[in-house]
């Protein structure tokens, strides 16, 4: 299913329960993979161009973070600004660092794709570092 570290795009039109079950698989794999920031929203952390490092890993989220979830059928890389527990699921605000407003609906931990671990600047200029990605670490909160 997961082709050159991409992830197919009919694969995002699956029912939530079902892409849970793929996250799961991944989780368990350490998958990584790229996507590339095509908007303004997490600006001036990341911008549009940005190559993100993503991992479907198994380490906690902590608020901070830049995750990525499926929002309104599209990927989407926000960071987490707060956590809470309901019915002994982890929930999680999203919001872009240049939004006003927390993203809605929440996220259950369970939905999420993966955790930014490297962000790659083309052409310089920005966020870069070591490793086989030439990234580095998320852009601090």
């Amino acid at each position: 299913m997961i082709v050159d570290g991409k992830i197919p795009r009919p694969l995002l039109r699956l029912p939530d329960g079902v892409l849970a079950t793929f996250i799961s698989n991944w989780r368990r794999q350490g998958f990584t993979w790229e996507m590339v920031v095509d908007g303004p929203c997490m600006e001036p952390a990341l911008k549009p161009g940005d190559v993100l490092r993503v991992a479907a890993e198994t380490a906690p989220t902590t608020a901070g973070d830049i995750i990525v979830v499926r929002h309104r059928g599209r990927l989407c890389a926000h960071r987490v600004v707060r956590i809470d527990v309901e019915h002994g699921v982890r929930v999680f605000s999203t919001k872009g660092d240049r939004n006003s407003d927390i993203d809605r609906p929440r996220t259950g931990e369970y939905m999420v794709l993966g955790r930014v671990v490297a962000v790659r600047r083309p052409g310089g200029g920005g966020p870069t570092g070591g490793g086989p990605t030439g990234g580095g670490e998320p852009p601090p909160a």
